[in-house]
């Protein structure tokens, strides 16, 4: 495996939660683990707007590769996230929630113990 493998990172959204789109892209620039090894998948609805504010949100991370995916907005989080996981091109995946605040080394730190652990998700049972 390489010492950076591509990273998928995923989440799921919608028109409402567009309030939350500066922490999202906070919580990717802050990242330590190397940009151009992530993709950001983002699943939204099919509001229009949805997708044209992501498409500004995708130019302040110039370096991360970013893509977005319309979803039937009566369909779920769980459904939405399982229909970003069908989206991604890499095999390892991160949840990134858009109303949360991630630690700089959280994409660092669960690929490490994916690695370590030889497991394919990572999560956390604790909050900050």
């Amino acid at each position: 495996m390489d010492i950076f493998p591509r990273i998928s990172v995923i989440t799921p959204t919608q028109n409402s939660r567009l309030i939350f789109s500066h922490i999202m892209i906070k919580n990717l620039q802050n990242q330590t683990y190397p940009h151009e090894c992530l993709e950001w998948v983002v699943v939204g609805d099919e509001n229009p707007e949805t997708e044209e504010s992501f498409l500004k949100v995708f130019k302040q991370l110039p370096t991360i590769r970013c893509k977005y995916f319309k979803c039937d907005i009566s369909n779920g989080t769980g459904s939405k996230r399982n229909f970003a996981v069908s989206c991604a091109s890499s095999k390892i995946l991160i949840n990134l929630d858009d109303d949360d605040f991630y630690n700089k080394t959280y994409i660092a730190y669960s690929v490490s113990q994916m690695k370590e652990h030889r497991v394919p998700l990572a999560g956390c049972r604790d909050m900050l």
